[in-house]
């Protein structure tokens, strides 16, 4: 038997104001099908347009995977009952898999004369058969079948209006895939994000360390789920301490990897050599000039407190400036340098503090300085000096949290 019918079909004479109908009807199923992004939902909605337009006892959807080269049954619906057939065809196999193979409509309207039918074992006494191909772009994505109980059930009209309908049916499709794509790779991404955070935040000190006579406090957290910014806690001697603030350019993942790398070369550097916060800022610049390394900076300030002698010996590479609160009254600590990573031998002067008592000494990224309001003023103007003068009689970990919570609401809730 022939891959279609070729004697004249009375149905598919109909007047002007007949095809205009259904074309109206196919556009309006294909403007409803390409609102429904949700594949589940899709394919039942299919099922049941398609039954709008043309009468079958047997819906099936199936998907092409082009790299097994395999069709398989993604969907099936008999008299409004959907299940999930398991069932794969080969190209050719079938009239499903000639219609994958040479991406061409087939109607058989009698399968007991014709080769080419398949027995799916669906409980379904099939006697005719109507398959389109679904095609994106010339790319074949699936096929769309329909069967009947009945011998001749589906004409030269139906074969049309399938086919018309298989457009629409393949882009919607296709979206709605991509979109189950991406949610898919979205939470996969967020369990990542979680994970590498929770490494992130491992590689920091959980505690502050104890000095006699003194106290440290400490608050972090990242602009996004993953930031460049990173503190540390270095161990000087019995009395003595070296406190790193750094934060890398940029944001998210290559920034947070930067930071995690930058922490462990800065415990290597240290373990090898002084604690001068100058010898180590220059010792670091030269370790992030390695050609592999290139296209990020770091900012960094080292403070090393000496608690016999109650010094804070400084120096900089681009973090904003130190703040002293002492007697009430918030300054600026001038102690600078060009950020670690963008030139060779450089050298970091060093800043020598004698702390009194009472003495509260802040460093921090400048995420907390850029902290933007509705008005796109930036905490740093006005409010960081008045909020560090407001907290500063209070223990250094509630000062370190105040601080940071204050820029934050300051923004309107968002992490700086």
């Amino acid at each position: 038997m022939s891959d279609s019918v070729s004697t004249p079909d009375p149905a598919s004479r109909l007047d002007p104001s007949e095809d205009i109908r259904w074309l109206s009807l196919l556009h309006e199923i294909s403007q409803d099908l390409n609102g429904i992004l949700d594949l589940g939902q899709l394919i039942e909605r299919i099922a049941q347009q398609v039954g709008s337009l043309i009468e079958y006892r047997l819906f099936d959807l199936y998907d092409w995977d082009e790299e097994a080269q395999l069709l398989t049954a993604r969907f099936s619906m008999d008299s409004g009952n959907a299940w999930e057939p398991r069932m794969s065809l080969r190209p050719g196999e079938g009239v499903c898999g000639w219609v994958a193979l040479h991406r061409r409509p087939l109607r058989v309207a009698d399968v007991r004369r014709d080769s080419r039918f398949v027995d799916c074992s669906s409980g379904i006494p099939t006697r005719s058969e109507l398959a389109v191909p679904l095609l994106a772009k010339g790319r074949l994505v699936g096929v769309m079948n329909l069967e009947s109980d009945r011998v001749g059930a589906f004409s030269r009209r139906h074969e049309l209006m399938l086919e018309t309908l298989a457009n629409s049916v393949a882009v919607a499709l296709e979206n709605a895939r991509l979109v189950e794509e991406l949610k898919g790779k979205e939470g996969s991404l967020r369990r990542d994000l979680k994970m590498a955070r929770q490494v992130q935040k491992a590689l920091l000190p959980s505690h502050s360390p104890l000095l006699k006579g003194m106290e440290i406090g400490r608050s972090w957290r990242p602009a996004r789920q993953l930031g460049g910014d990173f503190y540390d806690f270095l161990n000087c001697g019995p009395s003595r301490m070296t406190i790193a603030v750094g934060d890398v350019s940029g944001k998210s993942t290559p920034a947070a990897l930067y930071g995690a790398m930058a922490i462990g070369a800065l415990r290597a550097q240290i373990v090898h050599s002084p604690c001068s916060p100058g010898l180590l800022l220059r010792r670091m610049n030269h370790y992030l000039l390695q050609p592999e390394l290139d296209n990020r900076f770091l900012a960094m300030t080292l403070a090393m407190v000496d608690a016999s002698a109650r010094t804070l010996t400084m120096a900089a590479a681009g973090l904003p400036h130190p703040l002293l609160l002492r007697d009430g009254k918030v300054e600026a600590i001038s102690v600078e340098g060009i950020p670690l990573g963008l030139f060779p031998d450089q050298r970091y002067q060093e800043h020598v503090l004698e702390l009194q008592k009472g003495d509260v000494v802040v460093i921090c990224s400048d995420g907390l300085h850029e902290a933007m309001n509705s008005r796109e003023k930036q905490f740093a103007d006005g409010c960081l000096h008045a909020k560090l003068e407001q907290l500063g009689s209070l223990p250094a970990q509630d000062i370190a949290d105040g601080m940071l919570e204050a820029s934050r609401l300051y923004s309107g809730g968002v992490s700086p």
